[in-house]
């Protein structure tokens, strides 16, 4: 029967196998980073000084990365909330009198014969309209094609539009009269879309 070993020997023999890197965990890339921030502080000012400076550094970073995610959550929350006001009401969101003084104008220039810019009014009714509601974004300087191009319009906003502008281009530059049919045709899309908020 042997002996039994020493309890000292026995706790330096684990502790000397549990040191090889097969039992240790591997350092993260955050770990290393920290450990490599701390060894250039440490080589150009205390070794005390340089732990605070990079735990408030390490600190600063995490806090920095919890405002942007704060920051990207309260924008995707806004835009969500935005389109759901748009969803529910189109009209709640669109200026009355402005839209109402379009559509006056418009009428004006059909009962005078002019339904050229009858329908030119009314589109542009229409789509400050949809401007207004979130529908797309409006620019007065844009050209009809720059408001489907960068003006991003949904889905229902492209729907509506896409199929009429070729034919508004061309009533409205000249090249085919335009019918009092045309301008009835976009008073009404300009009322279903609007909701009547130009009444």
């Amino acid at each position: 029967m042997t002996d039994p070993a020493a309890p000292e020997l026995v706790r330096d023999e684990i502790a000397r196998i549990l040191n090889r890197p097969e039992f240790g965990g591997e350092k993260s890339i955050y770990e290393e980073l920290f450990d490599d921030v701390a060894a250039w502080f440490e080589r150009s000012a205390g070794a005390e000084s340089s732990e605070r400076v990079v735990w408030a550094f390490t600190l600063a970073v995490a806090l920095g990365f919890v405002l942007w995610v704060g920051f990207r959550i309260a924008r995707q929350i806004g835009a969500e909330r935005r389109s759901r006001e748009v969803g529910a009401d189109p009209a709640a969101r669109v200026d009355p009198g402005r839209v109402a003084e379009l559509e006056r104008r418009a009428q004006a220039a059909r009962a005078a014969g002019d339904l050229r810019g009858a329908l030119r009014l009314y589109w542009y009714a229409l789509v400050y309209g949809l401007g207004e509601c979130g529908n797309l974004s409006y620019r007065d300087a844009w050209t009809n094609r720059e408001l489907l191009e960068r003006g991003r319009p949904d889905a229902a906003a492209r729907a509506l539009l896409e199929p009429l502008l070729s034919d508004i281009e061309a009533k409205e530059f000249g090249r085919v009269p335009p019918t009092d049919a045309d301008v009835e045709r976009v008073a009404r899309l300009c009322e279903r879309a609007l909701g009547g908020a130009g009444a």
